[in-house]
């Protein structure tokens, strides 16, 4: 069990790593697009979509980082490290709860 929680923390890193991943791939993608409203939908500009795009996809792996790094917390020692390996899906994940005004 030990084994299965600490690979479940290595994973909840990984998630965390490609959430910023996507974050950062979305705004570099927005710097390349055409800002202009389309006509149809929300009226978002294809900038803002692939932006807003990346930063759901890396929410969505974040809450997926969150979800093995609660797995991991639950048997064994090391707890201290698993939370550490898990701290940038946790921090990812609960970012735009704080920074929304």
């Amino acid at each position: 069990m030990h084994r299965l929680t600490i690979t479940a923390a290595w994973l909840s890193l990984l998630c965390g790593a490609l959430a910023l991943w996507s974050f950062a791939s979305g705004y570099r993608r927005s710097l390349e697009l055409s800002d202009v409203p389309r006509a149809l939908g929300p009226g978002f500009g294809e900038s803002a979509t692939a932006f807003f795009g990346g930063a759901l996809v890396g929410w969505w792996l974040a809450a997926a980082g969150v979800l093995l790094l609660l797995f991991a917390q639950v048997a064994g020692p090391s707890r201290l490290l698993k939370f550490g390996l898990g701290t940038p899906a946790l921090l990812y994940f609960l970012a735009p709860f704080f920074l929304v005004r």
